[in-house]
């Protein structure tokens, strides 16, 4: 890629997958995978870690620079 160039690149994530990731990462805030207190907060929804979010960009750029 040229110097300046952008990649833009979107990957969503299952329910089971971020449940899987707070499990294994050993992650203990409830936000991320309980859905009764989650109920209680203003997303109403468990939300998932921020932390996974980079890896399936960096696989991609990987992908491209092998080409």
């Amino acid at each position: 890629m040229p110097v300046g160039a952008f990649l833009q690149y979107s990957r969503v994530f299952t329910q089971e997958q971020v449940l899987s990731f707070a499990s294994l990462s050993g992650d203990d805030n409830p936000i991320h995978w309980d859905a009764k207190y989650a109920a209680t907060t203003r997303f109403q929804k468990y939300v998932a870690c921020v932390a996974p979010t980079p890896a399936p960009a960096h696989a991609h750029v990987l992908r491209v620079r092998a080409v």
